[in-house]
């Protein structure tokens, strides 16, 4: 998890060797450290996405989803950048916008397509590829 942390080192003296309780700790110069833990970057196996933006659209109506931007141990991470697309044209959606949110957290708005029909939602990380279950059969 990410956060502050103190962390306490100490030499053990080993002379009950098997019996950790016995021995001499001696704490380490400096010891408690002050340790703080950051997000590792975008993992695409973690980023998710949810909301109505990716099940289904009004034709023609304006649309959202969130994406959840994960690292690999599932902390939320920042600073990604996302490509979407929407097939058979694989162009972007009209009027994208990708607003970065707090806690990793994205909010995707776009205007559907005004045709009907079932269309595939890429969502990749740029230079990392499909996010978790991208493309995405939405409806509209």
């Amino acid at each position: 998890r990410t956060g502050h942390y103190s962390v306490a080192v100490f030499l053990q003296d080993w002379k009950n060797e098997g019996d950790f309780s016995k021995g001499k700790r001696t704490p380490i110069a400096g010891s408690p450290y002050q340790v703080e833990v950051r997000a590792a970057s975008l993992d695409k196996f973690a980023t998710r996405a949810s909301g109505p933006g990716v099940l289904s659209l009004e034709a023609g109506a304006a649309a959202h989803f969130t994406i959840h931007g994960r690292d690999r141990f599932q902390n939320p991470s920042m600073g990604g950048k996302f490509l979407i697309l929407i097939s058979p044209e694989n162009l972007p959606p009209a009027d994208l916008t990708v607003e970065e949110g707090v806690a990793g957290e994205y909010l995707v708005s776009f205007s559907a397509p005004k045709e009907a029909g079932l269309l595939a939602m890429t969502v990749a990380i740029e230079g990392l590829g499909h996010i978790y279950n991208s493309p995405f059969s939405v409806h509209v």
